[in-house]
Parts: C-alpha cells; sequence; structure tokens
C-alpha cells in the first residue's frame, strides 16, 4: 500500500511497510520540532501572579537603587532657600525626604549589621 504525506505542502510517497504514520521522515522531525518548541513556551509561560511579583520587585529595586541616587537631586530642587523661605509645599517636600533619607540610611546600616 501506498501512502501519501499531506502535512505541510508535502507529496512525500512511501511504501506503507517501510515508515509507519501518515507523515513522511521530514514531515516527522519536523513536527517533533514544532511539539518541542510548544513544550517549551509552555514551560516558560508565566503566570499573572508572576507578571505582578516581578513588577513589585521592580518597584523595590527603584525604591532602593535610584531612591538613594537621585535624593541629593531632589533634596536640592526642593529646599526651601530655593523658593524664597516660605513655601510651605518645599518645607513639606523636604521634611519628607529628610526622613526618607533616614530611613534609608537606618535600614542599610541595620542589614549591614545582621549579615
Amino acid at each position: 500500500m501506498i501512502i501519501t504525506c499531506r502535512a505541510y505542502g508535502c507529496a512525500n510517497r512511501w511504501e506503507a511497510r517501510s515508515w509507519p504514520g501518515n507523515l513522511c521522515a521530514p514531515c516527522s522531525l519536523k513536527r517533533m520540532e514544532e511539539l518541542k518548541e510548544k513544550k517549551a513556551k509552555k514551560a516558560t509561560r508565566k503566570s499573572p501572579q508572576h507578571e505582578k511579583f516581578a513588577a513589585i520587585l521592580d518597584m523595590y529595586e527603584l525604591a532602593l537603587v535610584d531612591f538613594p541616587k537621585m535624593l541629593p537631586t531632589l533634596l536640592q530642587l526642593c529646599h526651601p532657600d530655593k523658593h524664597g523661605g516660605n513655601s510651605v509645599a518645599a518645607n513639606k517636600a523636604t521634611e519628607w525626604l529628610l526622613r526618607t533619607r533616614g530611613a534609608l540610611n537606618n535600614q542599610i546600616t541595620t542589614s549591614r549589621c545582621r549579615r
């Protein structure tokens, strides 16, 4: 009995005794590769919870790495002396930045002591 492969636009023909299945050898290999890729994609697909967790980690990295670097610039920009000394918003922002800097410094020194 002669079998004709109809996968992937292929028209290879072979004797049924010589190769089992409905796909010729090249198409069988191609199909196996597709299945491997599909399995690999499924294994690396991230759940919504994983995406949220990754976003939270990025936010913490921003807060703990970039914010301390920007703190001196932010303090210079909003310092009350830059705004005539009588800006309530400048006073409030500067107080918050100084408290935050103190908390970050305490956190950094505490975490170093625990190691």
